[in-house]
């Protein structure tokens, strides 16, 4: 049975002021944001067939067009 890595708890608010943030071009906001998201990146990259360095870039990038061009 495959375990769940758990991501540092965040609340809403401070979720979306560091999204309202990374969409201002704040790169530290976006930094954080992608460290919140590691966990889930290193998991997702056991899946992926593709060099692993490869398939977390591949995702960094893609979460990084999501963070910009999401609605909060």
């Amino acid at each position: 049975m495959e375990t769940q890595i758990p991501s540092p708890v965040m609340s809403e608010a401070e979720f979306a002021e560091w999204m309202k943030q990374a969409r201002q071009h704040d790169k530290d906001a976006l930094l954080r944001l992608i460290r919140y998201f590691e966990p889930d990146i290193q998991y997702m990259c056991r899946f992926m067939r593709m060099p692993k360095e490869d398939a977390e870039q591949s995702l960094r990038l893609e979460l990084i067009d999501l963070l910009k061009h999401a609605e909060v």
